[in-house]
């Protein structure tokens, strides 16, 4: 197996779906189909159950749903650490945002920042202020802003 397969699973986890799954990951819903069963067979397992309603997970679907996500971002984060071994300051700065902090204040602090390191590029991903707290705190996002205080003392509040 590899990065893919997890990604696949993990994707697919997410979608319910086969043929959403396929269009996001761009690649056809037969070859999709095809690369599941062959990750069910290296793995000994069905993961997944089809029928005319769609698909289901079975036990072992879920935990290896779980286990793609934890996956996938241990790859990404390794990858990160590699690139920033770099003397150059390099990579994907993960920021999460409510969409007035998005639209108003982002794009002048990623300017800035781009001056500094050119290298970085940044994704954005605009959501309420308690889904970007609970991403920044799983690791999701690097970076979170938020717009209401969530009742922190004065000298407590980062993550």
């Amino acid at each position: 197996m590899d990065m893919f397969d997890w990604k696949i699973i993990k994707t697919l986890y997410e979608l319910k779906n086969i043929t959403n799954t396929a269009k996001v990951l761009y690649i056809s819903q037969p070859a999709l189909t095809g690369r599941i069963k062959k990750i069910e067979k290296y793995l000994g397992v069905k993961l997944i159950i089809s029928s005319n309603k769609g698909i289901t997970f079975t036990h072992a679907g879920k935990y290896a749903a779980e286990y793609a996500g934890d996956c996938l971002t241990d790859f990404e984060l390794f990858l990160e650490k590699l690139s920033n071994m770099e003397v150059d300051v390099s990579g994907t700065l993960r920021i999460g945002s409510p969409s007035i902090i998005a639209r108003y204040y982002i794009p002048l602090l990623i300017q800035k920042f781009k001056e500094m390191y050119p290298k970085v590029t940044f994704e954005v991903t605009i959501e309420n202020s308690s889904e970007v707290l609970s991403h920044t705190k799983d690791g999701t996002f690097h970076f979170g802003f938020l717009r209401e205080d969530f009742g922190w003392d004065d000298g407590v509040k980062n993550c």
